[in-house]
């Protein structure tokens, strides 16, 4: 099973329907939408912002902190910034804030990709 893991972190993201094997994260890294999330607000795909932030799973939150960390689960939420954004889905949050959660997909891993 270790041995699968290690190669899934070696796929490229169109063979894991976009999903990635290893994603670094720090606050002011560079990201963007790749799908619609809001069109009322124009968070649309594409749009470009800034990780400001992130909550982590209370099994991660545990570890020692460090610059440098790998966790076991996913955050439990994402804070992203969108420049020029005037809107406020939380006022604890702030103007252009936006909390991303993470979502279920369902997709079959081909074959192909374990060997």
């Amino acid at each position: 099973m270790e041995k699968k893991r290690t190669r899934w972190l070696q796929f490229h993201d169109q063979k894991t329907a976009g999903i990635p094997g290893l994603l670094p994260l720090y606050v002011g890294m560079k990201a963007r939408v790749t799908e619609r999330i809001s069109k009322n607000l124009h968070i649309l795909k594409h749009c470009s912002c800034t990780v400001v932030g992130w909550e982590l799973h209370p099994l991660d939150a545990k570890s020692a902190p460090g610059a440098e960390r790998f966790l076991c689960y996913m955050p439990r939420v994402i804070y992203l910034k969108f420049a020029d954004a005037t809107w406020t889905v939380d006022k604890r949050l702030g103007p252009g804030i936006w909390p991303l959660f993470p979502v279920h997909r369902n997709w079959e891993l081909n074959l192909s990709l374990i060997h």
